[in-house]
């Protein structure tokens, strides 16, 4: 205390001259608006930067609460896989040694990952196509629209080494419909391919000529009333006349396209035979 008494009686002018100008100094950021926007902007800028400095320290220093939720998350994951058969190690000797004791292949659920992440693997559709294989009967796969604009649906396609139906049921206005086809040039095993009958006769046509251009062993096939509307629902979206009627509408339209099938319900199918 008697240091601190003795360093303000040596230094009193000074500290009064600092005391007093910067009271000035208060006094005269008050009174002028512009002094006083400076001073405002000028000490914003430096506790932003002291802030920013501290925030970038903080989060270096939680680097290893982020590296623990990380691993949570991992394992989260892995946790998700407890049926589907994957070969592990291909995955995990490249990040880690194999430790005693691990197994080479994994029985995974890929249900939720492909739900939360839109895993597909292309290995089961390729074991359930060579599971239906048989002697006795051709068989060719049939991907719907679903599968051809998932992520990597069209892509599969692209390199099928096998016949395969594309039911993508194709309804536009003509000049869209007839560049949709255009684009499937390079799906070379592609045998056949929907159109919906409701886009009138003379589409039908064009699309039917279009597929032989594209490749002569191409077939396209009509659909007409799709499965899921009924008297009601043609009534509902403006149709005066019935569900067979109008299946037999279509159906007409279809074989006068040149179309090499129509597609229809079974129950329908009869109806269209016995016509047709």
């Amino acid at each position: 205390m008697r240091n601190l008494f003795r360093f303000i009686k040596i230094y009193h002018f000074i500290l009064l001259f600092i005391l007093i100008e910067s009271f000035s100094l208060f006094l005269y950021i008050s009174n002028h608006k512009f002094q006083q926007s400076k001073f405002l902007s000028f000490t914003q800028e430096y506790t932003g930067a002291i802030f920013s400095y501290y925030s970038d320290l903080n989060q270096y220093l939680r680097l290893k609460d982020e590296n623990d939720f990380l691993q949570r998350e991992n394992a989260k994951l892995y946790s998700i896989l407890s049926k589907e058969e994957v070969n592990t190690n291909s995955i995990l000797n490249e990040y880690i040694p194999a430790r005693k004791g691990e197994y080479d292949v994994t029985l995974c659920d890929y249900s939720k990952a492909k739900e939360m992440l839109g895993y597909e693997p292309a290995d089961k559709i390729k074991k359930i196509i060579k599971d239906t294989k048989t002697n006795k009967l051709k068989i060719i796969p049939k991907f719907g629209l679903q599968f051809f604009y998932s992520k990597h649906g069209r892509k599969f396609l692209e390199s099928f080494k096998s016949e395969f139906f594309l039911d993508v049921k194709l309804n536009d206005i003509f000049q869209t419909t007839l560049s949709a086809m255009d684009s499937l040039k390079d799906l070379k095993k592609l045998r056949y391919i929907t159109v919906h009958a409701s886009v009138g006769l003379k589409c039908l046509k064009a699309v039917t000529k279009k597929a032989k251009t594209i490749n002569k062993n191409i077939k396209v096939l009509g659909v007409t009333i799709l499965t899921s509307l009924d008297n009601k629902s043609l009534k509902e979206i403006g149709h005066t006349k019935t569900v067979e009627q109008l299946v037999l509408k279509q159906a007409a339209l279809i074989k006068k396209s040149g179309a090499a099938g129509c597609i229809c319900s079974a129950k329908e199918a009869k109806l269209i035979r016995k016509k047709y």
